[in-house]
């Protein structure tokens, strides 16, 4: 993905004192401790080393003595020194994410990728904000893993709105992750808008709206000299803005002589050169990057699809040019890198037709056929504009109205995983937890909602479903009335609070109760049916 090259290789920073700050040690150590807090501060860490370098073969004191001179040790490139206090530490699970953090740091140093990851990753479940969570995120984010960098890092973005590094990845992975303006703005608005990485990221966004011309205004200013920080996301950008408006000759001239070794800029120079019939410029373009098409069985999705792609194009300039065979070879490449793109199989087809093969030329254009139509029986994408959120509440309910709760339920958390503070996710996750009858679960869930909006009458109210479908009658009638303190006029709570009453016996206020609801909505059947039942009607 392109979110891999545009992030700035990031080093681990100093472990901020905050997290060193926890329990430190006592008695005679604790002066030294704290001289050498100070000097950590300072950034003075030979000094720290002098003050508790004479301790460290005491392995019984406090871990954060070692995390201290561990973090020294690291900057002052003292690296194995640093592993071999921190690693015996960090193999326990009492290890804090501060220590688990500078271990990391030490393992990285080290070039030990896979054990320095594995620490962050625990430092980061032990603590989701901590400076570890970032460093975790932004690591993802480099290795193109951007769901699970978003996770990380929107939390922490909006925690640390100054962070201008953690905010800018954030938003990358937000605009790759096609998350919707509210949550792309949210990202952007604190950062300085003549930053470029903002247009950039600005112009992707009109880009993925639908916004060509839109994305094209945007990067104008820095075209002539691009920023070398957003080079490669400028060009491609540009260039595909131009291609989908029909400016092929604006799309090379952004693009040609800045391909170099990148894979993505090939194809997007090697389309410009298609639109402008140039099948042999195609074929220059990008036959560097066939001759070395990747295994299907050693390469990732992305890497399959993009050569894929590469291949596909490089053969529709050898068939305009009627080399049939060749270009028969270079498809059965492709089709093995992407055997469900219906278009590599029609090309193929074309090619074997041409080349004379008939008989396999049939089945390959059969196989273009069925997926072609199996594509065509899949859900319409989304428009430009519709939030991700707002489609996955509308299929979860889609879901939940035909009888597949738990199809739903696993469309709800799906998103939740990308965002999380969205009221309305949790609010149908209990309901269907509820639907479901998985209610210990349903009421986590509702107990998870009120941390998150105490106060809300509607998370309040939900809560008191929870407990009344387990029978806590005066637990749910504590959150119903709490719920109706906050907003009188909750018809759910008046409605569920009135067959609680019921249920006891209490019934003067249960029928006061329904008739405030029919007042306030008067065509409300749930109310009519209880009052009537209430009125031996």
């Amino acid at each position: 993905m392109r979110y891999r090259r545009t992030l700035i290789a990031v080093l681990l920073p100093i472990l901020p004192l905050a997290a060193l700050a926890q329990k430190p040690p006592a008695g005679d150590l604790q002066q030294r401790f704290t001289q050498a807090r100070q000097k950590y501060e300072e950034q003075d860490f030979k000094g720290v080393v002098d003050l508790l370098e004479p301790y460290k073969a005491k392995t019984t004191l406090p871990p954060p003595v070692f995390t201290m001179l561990g973090g020294a040790y690291i900057e002052l490139g003292r690296f194995q020194e640093a592993q071999a206090i921190l690693d015996p530490i960090a193999a326990g699970e009492a290890a804090g994410p501060p220590l688990l953090f500078n271990a990391a740091r030490a393992a990285f140093a080290l070039k030990q990728e896979a054990k320095g990851e594995a620490y962050l990753q625990r430092a980061a479940a032990k603590s989701p904000q901590s400076i570890a969570a970032r460093a975790l995120g932004l690591r993802y984010g480099r290795q193109g893993k951007v769901l699970d960098a978003y996770k990380l890092l929107r939390p922490w973005a909006k925690e640390y709105p100054d962070d201008r590094e953690a905010r800018l990845a954030a938003a990358f992975c937000a605009v790759e992750l096609g998350r919707g303006p509210e949550e792309i703005e949210e990202l952007l608005s604190g950062l300085p808008q003549d930053l470029p990485q903002v247009s950039v990221l600005r112009a992707r966004f009109l880009l993925s709206q639908g916004d060509p011309r839109g994305a094209i205004a945007m990067l104008a200013p820095l075209e002539a000299a691009p920023p070398k920080e957003v080079e490669h996301d400028l060009r491609w950008t540009l260039g595909e803005a131009r291609v989908q408006v029909g400016e092929a000759a604006g799309a090379v001239a952004v693009l040609e002589g800045h391909v170099g070794d990148d894979p993505e800029l090939a194809l997007l120079l090697a389309q410009a050169h298609q639109q402008t019939g140039s099948p042999e410029k195609v074929l220059a373009t990008l036959k560097p990057f066939v001759d070395r098409l990747p295994d299907p069985a050693k390469s990732d999705t992305a890497s399959r699809a993009l050569y894929a792609s590469i291949a596909l194009e490089h053969a529709r300039a050898l068939v305009a040019g009627g080399r049939w065979a060749e270009a028969v070879t270079v498809l059965e490449k492709a089709a093995a890198l992407d055997e469900s793109s219906p278009t590599i199989w029609q090309v193929y087809g074309q090619a074997l037709a041409g080349a004379g093969r008939r008989e396999e030329a049939q089945k390959a254009l059969a196989r273009f056929q069925e997926l072609s139509k199996a594509a065509a029986g899949k859900s319409k994408p989304k428009q430009p504009g519709q939030e991700p959120t707002d489609i996955a509440l509308s299929e979860a309910a889609r879901l939940s109205a035909a009888g597949q709760a738990d199809k739903a339920l696993e469309v709800i958390r799906r998103e939740r995983e990308v965002a999380a503070d969205d009221l309305r996710l949790r609010f149908m996750e209990v309901q269907l937890l509820l639907i479901l009858k998985r209610f210990d679960e349903a009421s986590k869930a509702a107990e998870e909602t009120l941390k998150l909006a105490p106060g809300n009458p509607d998370a309040i109210y939900q809560r008191g479903a929870v407990n009344l479908a387990l029978n806590k009658r005066a637990e749910a009638e504590r959150d119903f009335r709490q719920a109706l303190a906050v907003l009188p006029e909750h018809l759910a709570a008046l409605n569920d609070l009135a067959v609680l009453l019921i249920a006891e016996g209490r019934k003067p206020e249960a029928k006061e109760l329904l008739q405030k609801v029919l007042s306030l909505r008067p065509d409300d059947a749930t109310a009519k049916a209880n009052l009537q039942s209430l009125e031996g009607r």
